[in-house]
Protein backbone atom coordinates (compact mmCIF):
# COMPACT_ATOMS: atom_id res chain seq x y z
CA UNK A 1 0.00 0.00 0.00
CA UNK A 2 1.43 3.34 -0.97
CA UNK A 3 0.63 6.67 0.61
CA UNK A 4 -0.20 9.44 -1.81
CA UNK A 5 2.25 12.34 -2.17
CA UNK A 6 0.20 14.75 -0.06
CA UNK A 7 0.02 12.32 2.86
CA UNK A 8 3.72 11.48 2.52
CA UNK A 9 4.61 15.16 2.50
CA UNK A 10 2.47 15.82 5.58
CA UNK A 11 4.07 12.95 7.46
CA UNK A 12 7.58 14.12 6.55
CA UNK A 13 6.74 17.69 7.58
CA UNK A 14 5.40 16.49 10.95
CA UNK A 15 8.51 14.35 11.45
CA UNK A 16 10.75 17.33 10.72
CA UNK A 17 8.87 19.53 13.20
CA UNK A 18 9.04 16.83 15.88
CA UNK A 19 12.76 16.33 15.24
CA UNK A 20 13.43 20.06 15.56
CA UNK A 21 11.30 20.25 18.71
CA UNK A 22 13.24 17.41 20.30
CA UNK A 23 16.51 19.27 19.65
CA UNK A 24 15.46 22.19 21.84
CA UNK A 25 15.80 20.34 25.14
CA UNK A 26 18.30 21.47 27.75
CA UNK A 27 21.58 19.59 27.40
CA UNK A 28 22.64 17.35 30.27
CA UNK A 29 26.02 16.02 31.28
CA UNK A 30 27.06 12.72 29.73
CA UNK A 31 26.80 9.68 32.00
CA UNK A 32 29.92 7.87 33.15
CA UNK A 33 31.07 5.20 30.69
CA UNK A 34 29.23 1.91 31.09
CA UNK A 35 26.36 3.31 33.12
CA UNK A 36 22.82 3.99 32.04
CA UNK A 37 21.51 7.41 32.95
CA UNK A 38 18.23 9.15 32.44
CA UNK A 39 17.15 12.65 31.61
CA UNK A 40 14.56 14.26 33.85
CA UNK A 41 10.97 13.53 32.91
CA UNK A 42 8.64 16.33 32.01
CA UNK A 43 5.78 17.39 34.27
CA UNK A 44 3.04 14.76 34.29
CA UNK A 45 -0.59 15.84 34.19
CA UNK A 46 -3.80 13.99 33.50
CA UNK A 47 -2.38 10.48 33.18
CA UNK A 48 -4.68 7.83 34.63
CA UNK A 49 -3.32 4.55 35.98
CA UNK A 50 -4.38 1.43 34.09
CA UNK A 51 -4.87 3.47 30.93
CA UNK A 52 -4.66 1.48 27.68
CA UNK A 53 -1.58 2.47 25.69
CA UNK A 54 -0.94 1.89 21.98
CA UNK A 55 2.83 1.49 21.65
CA UNK A 56 4.05 2.30 18.15
CA UNK A 57 7.31 1.19 16.54
CA UNK A 58 10.28 3.34 17.50
CA UNK A 59 12.25 5.26 14.91
CA UNK A 60 15.85 4.00 14.89
CA UNK A 61 18.50 6.56 14.04
CA UNK A 62 22.05 5.39 13.44
CA UNK A 63 23.73 2.14 14.35
CA UNK A 64 23.32 0.50 10.94
CA UNK A 65 21.50 -2.68 10.04
CA UNK A 66 22.48 -4.46 13.25
CA UNK A 67 20.10 -2.20 15.19
CA UNK A 68 17.20 -2.18 12.71
CA UNK A 69 15.27 -4.79 14.70
CA UNK A 70 14.97 -2.33 17.61
CA UNK A 71 12.14 -0.65 15.67
CA UNK A 72 9.74 -3.41 16.77
CA UNK A 73 11.73 -4.96 19.62
CA UNK A 74 11.51 -1.87 21.84
CA UNK A 75 7.68 -1.72 21.80
CA UNK A 76 7.49 -5.46 22.49
CA UNK A 77 9.92 -5.17 25.42
CA UNK A 78 8.02 -2.20 26.80
CA UNK A 79 4.73 -4.12 26.52
CA UNK A 80 6.22 -7.01 28.48
CA UNK A 81 7.56 -4.68 31.18
CA UNK A 82 4.23 -2.85 31.43
CA UNK A 83 2.31 -6.10 31.80
CA UNK A 84 4.62 -7.11 34.66
CA UNK A 85 4.35 -3.66 36.27
CA UNK A 86 0.55 -3.60 36.16
CA UNK A 87 0.17 0.19 35.88
CA UNK A 88 0.16 0.48 32.11
CA UNK A 89 -2.10 -1.68 29.93
CA UNK A 90 -0.55 -2.10 26.47
CA UNK A 91 -2.88 -2.54 23.50
CA UNK A 92 -2.47 -5.95 21.90
CA UNK A 93 -0.15 -5.69 18.90
CA UNK A 94 -2.73 -7.34 16.60
CA UNK A 95 -5.33 -4.69 17.51
CA UNK A 96 -2.84 -1.97 16.68
CA UNK A 97 -1.90 -3.61 13.37
CA UNK A 98 -5.58 -3.96 12.48
CA UNK A 99 -6.22 -0.27 13.20
CA UNK A 100 -3.14 0.69 11.17
CA UNK A 101 -4.33 -1.46 8.27
CA UNK A 102 -7.70 0.32 8.39
CA UNK A 103 -5.80 3.59 8.01
CA UNK A 104 -3.66 2.07 5.21
CA UNK A 105 -0.46 2.49 7.19
CA UNK A 106 2.10 0.02 8.48
CA UNK A 107 3.95 -0.32 11.75
CA UNK A 108 7.20 0.10 9.86
CA UNK A 109 6.05 3.46 8.48
CA UNK A 110 6.47 6.87 10.04
CA UNK A 111 3.61 7.67 12.40
CA UNK A 112 3.13 11.25 13.64
CA UNK A 113 1.26 12.38 16.77
CA UNK A 114 -2.05 13.01 14.97
CA UNK A 115 -1.96 9.68 13.15
CA UNK A 116 -1.02 7.88 16.36
CA UNK A 117 -3.98 9.46 18.14
CA UNK A 118 -6.39 8.42 15.37
CA UNK A 119 -5.04 4.86 15.15
CA UNK A 120 -4.82 4.52 18.93
CA UNK A 121 -8.48 5.51 19.24
CA UNK A 122 -9.42 2.83 16.68
CA UNK A 123 -7.43 0.26 18.69
CA UNK A 124 -9.26 1.20 21.90
CA UNK A 125 -6.35 3.00 23.56
CA UNK A 126 -6.48 6.00 25.88
CA UNK A 127 -2.85 6.94 25.17
CA UNK A 128 -0.29 6.53 22.38
CA UNK A 129 3.41 6.03 23.04
CA UNK A 130 5.82 7.16 20.30
CA UNK A 131 9.56 7.07 20.52
CA UNK A 132 12.98 6.86 18.98
CA UNK A 133 16.33 5.18 19.52
CA UNK A 134 19.42 7.20 18.65
CA UNK A 135 22.66 5.27 18.37
CA UNK A 136 26.05 6.93 18.14
CA UNK A 137 29.08 4.68 18.38
CA UNK A 138 28.51 2.61 21.56
CA UNK A 139 25.90 4.95 23.09
CA UNK A 140 22.12 4.67 22.79
CA UNK A 141 19.43 7.14 23.76
CA UNK A 142 15.80 6.01 24.00
CA UNK A 143 13.24 8.80 23.97
CA UNK A 144 9.48 8.61 24.12
CA UNK A 145 6.39 10.73 24.53
CA UNK A 146 2.94 9.79 25.78
CA UNK A 147 0.05 11.36 23.87
CA UNK A 148 -3.54 11.75 25.05
CA UNK A 149 -5.68 10.12 22.35
CA UNK A 150 -8.63 12.45 22.92
CA UNK A 151 -6.78 15.77 22.80
CA UNK A 152 -3.57 14.93 20.91
CA UNK A 153 -1.69 16.66 23.74
CA UNK A 154 1.72 15.35 24.75
CA UNK A 155 1.27 14.51 28.43
CA UNK A 156 4.67 13.11 29.21
CA UNK A 157 8.11 12.88 27.63
CA UNK A 158 11.26 11.24 28.88
CA UNK A 159 14.52 9.72 27.73
CA UNK A 160 17.17 7.38 29.06
CA UNK A 161 20.60 6.58 27.73
CA UNK A 162 23.54 4.29 28.22
CA UNK A 163 25.82 1.96 26.34
CA UNK A 164 24.43 -0.24 23.58
CA UNK A 165 25.79 -3.33 25.31
CA UNK A 166 23.42 -2.50 28.19
CA UNK A 167 20.35 -2.08 25.95
CA UNK A 168 18.16 -4.26 28.17
CA UNK A 169 18.99 -2.20 31.25
CA UNK A 170 18.27 0.99 29.31
CA UNK A 171 14.93 -0.47 28.14
CA UNK A 172 13.98 -1.38 31.72
CA UNK A 173 14.79 2.17 32.81
CA UNK A 174 12.58 3.60 30.06
CA UNK A 175 9.70 1.33 31.08
CA UNK A 176 10.19 2.42 34.70
CA UNK A 177 10.17 6.09 33.73
CA UNK A 178 6.89 5.70 31.83
CA UNK A 179 5.34 3.73 34.69
CA UNK A 180 6.45 6.44 37.12
CA UNK A 181 4.42 8.89 35.02
CA UNK A 182 1.35 6.78 35.73
CA UNK A 183 2.07 6.72 39.49
CA UNK A 184 2.14 10.51 39.89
Amino acid sequence: MELNLVTSGLILTCAAVLTLASCSSTPTAAPPAGSAAQAPASKVQGIKANGRVAIFDFAVKGGGDSFASLRGDIPESLSEAFIKGGLVVPVERRDLEKALAEQELSLSGLVDDATAARVGRLAGARYALLGSASIIDVQIRLSCRLIDIETGEILYATSVHGETKHIYTVLEELAGEVEDGFKK
